[in-house]
């Protein structure tokens, strides 16, 4: 039998399976069906224990981390399907010569901008707006999604307790 003090994860599951043991939640049935309030079974009881009282609340902070990290890279993903990669690839390149034909007033700085405002039938300076605009929207987004992930980990970084880190929800906010 093992004694458990704290919510048992995916993560704590994940160590106990790396130590090559096994660990389940079992319920027995009565003579009526109904279910006990259920016990842990494991495949080796001392070493499960062992397992469990050297998992500590920075592992489970640590854990809890690591998925609003998960959901980071899932809503930077998203921000990102929101254009073609070849497009999202051009965006430096446009910007930089952008903020390089404000400091110049050449348009000899600009090329991949001067082409593709010709090939648009646009003026370049109206061209030079949009990638403006663009580069603020997409800046905002990365600022939203950089911000919550930031706010969750300094949240999470504050809780006493196993249960709280279990607890505190980390689906809250994002944009996406």
């Amino acid at each position: 039998m093992i004694t458990v003090n704290f919510p048992i994860t995916a993560d704590v599951i994940q160590r106990i399976e790396a130590a090559g043991l096994s660990v389940a939640f079992e319920h027995q049935l009565d003579g009526n069906g109904i279910a006990d309030a259920g016990a842990w079974v494991c495949s080796d009881s001392a070493a499960v224990q062992a397992v469990l009282d050297a998992y500590t609340l920075a592992d489970a902070k640590t854990a809890r981390m690591a998925e609003v990290d998960a959901l980071t890279c899932v809503q930077f993903d998203t921000a990102g399907k929101k254009k073609s990669a070849f497009e999202a690839a051009r965006w430096p390149v446009l910007l930089s010569q952008t903020m390089a034909y404000q400091q110049t007033q050449s348009l000899a700085s600009c090329p991949s901008v001067v082409g593709e405002a010709a090939i648009r039938r646009i003026p370049v300076q109206d061209l030079m707006v949009k990638i403006m605009a663009n580069a603020a929207l997409l800046d905002g987004v990365g600022q939203e999604i950089a911000g919550i992930s930031g706010r969750h980990r300094d949240a999470i970084a504050t809780l006493q307790s196993f249960e709280a880190v279990q607890d505190y929800d980390i689906a809250t906010e994002w944009p996406f």
